[in-house]
């Protein structure tokens, strides 16, 4: 019972860690798509040229948003909110303006104030896809049903425009799992098939077709998709062997499949590259270790036991405490299935031949009360 228990809460933390992450690979690729890889040094030096413009022209209205934009791409969001209010001011239709300072208040998380600015950018130009794109992904994080349902609009009219954009497709992908239930994951199963045919080297699509997977089977469909979930999850870090959430979805899917060590060294590189999901690391790392150390133990002793068993054969002791070890090595949270029986069969000859030297012996009770536990759950 007490494994059971341990068992369904790993694999809860599994999946409702996947379902979040789900969410934050979007809110990754959608804030990062046109700005990776910035250089701070470059913008800095933008920064200062259009300083000193600005102290002789400081009405110039092209520099100011330039450096609004500079300051944004640092992360200088009070220096960037000031200038952005000034050439808004100025020019309250200037190009981009309303997008401009959506960002920083997506930044900033001040999502209300975003979604006002988003909306005023789309009045001025009704097609611009990177304010819907802003937009669909802050309905997502509020988490409301009708936000969903806004979402869910803002992505269909991006694909009105443009049938291939990935990440809108992306974000439908994730309004269908948020649904959860079969129809609307089987939907977006779909379209995550269809970006990963749009673009094959897009990692994050095969981390969400993964958590997709997970889903089928907490929904039980009948079949067992850790596999399939584990192939799409190397597949990600492959395209990109800095994905943090990758690592930690491939690390959820290997201790499922009972790969404790793969697990573990999956969970010790996420920790590196994750950091929105350094606590829950943590933890899995802590249990990892101690199952990890359970079995390397029980090993051990077991190597010690047998060894002795050869020199004394007619110790009933060696053949109770060999039986145990076996089965200390099936208690942990996920083992192998044909781990499992084999230790299970091994300890219940050991148990037998226990009986067989003492029946009268010290644990002779418990050791009958473990022979037929084991006699019933051996396959």
């Amino acid at each position: 019972m007490f494994k059971i228990c341990k068992i369904r809460l790993v694999l809860f933390i599994i999946h409702s860690v996947l379902f979040f992450v789900v969410l934050s690979c979007s809110c990754y690729l959608i804030s990062d798509k046109h700005e990776k890889n910035v250089n701070t040094d470059s913008l800095n030096r933008k920064v200062s040229e259009y300083s000193k413009i600005l102290r002789n022209n400081p009405e110039n209205i092209d520099i100011l948003f330039q450096r609004a934009r500079s300051y944004r791409k640092l992360g200088k969001y009070s220096q960037a909110l000031n200038d952005i209010m000034k050439v808004i001011n100025k020019d309250s239709v200037y190009t981009n303006s309303y997008y401009e300072r959506g960002e920083m208040y997506w930044n900033l998380k001040e999502y209300d104030k975003a979604i006002h600015d988003f909306k005023i950018q789309l009045k001025i130009n009704p097609k611009d896809i990177h304010s819907m794109h802003r937009l669909g992904y802050i309905y997502l994080e509020i988490y409301k049903t009708d936000s969903l349902e806004k979402a869910n609009c803002l992505y269909r009219n991006i694909l009105d425009i443009d049938s291939t954009d990935i990440y809108a497709l992306d974000g439908l992908g994730y309004f269908y799992a948020k649904c959860c239930n079969r129809d609307s994951l089987d939907k977006a199963m779909r379209i995550y098939n269809r970006i990963i045919e749009i673009d094959p080297t897009f990692a994050h699509a095969y981390c969400s077709r993964g958590y997709i997977y997970y889903d089928y089977k907490f929904k039980n469909q009948g079949q067992n998709f850790d596999e399939l979930a584990l192939n799409d999850f190397k597949k990600a870090i492959e395209l990109d062997n800095n994905f943090g959430m990758a690592y930690f979805n491939r690390a959820a899917a290997n201790w499922a499949l009972a790969n404790l060590q793969e697990a573990y060294d999956d969970f010790r590189m996420a920790k590196k590259l994750y950091f929105e999901e350094r606590e829950s690391i943590n933890r899995s790392l802590k249990q990892l270790k101690e199952e990890l150390n359970t079995i390397s133990e029980s090993n051990k002793k077991i190597e010690k036991f047998s060894k002795r068993i050869l020199i004394d054969p007619e110790n009933a002791e060696l053949y109770y405490q060999r039986g145990i070890n076996y089965l200390n090595v099936t208690h942990v949270s996920f083992v192998k299935k044909e781990t499992e029986n084999d230790m299970k069969k091994k300890a219940y000859s050991d148990f037998c031949k226990y009986l067989e030297l003492e029946p009268n012996g010290e644990f002779s009770g418990t050791v009958t009360k473990r022979i037929q536990y084991l006699k019933n759950a051996i396959k």
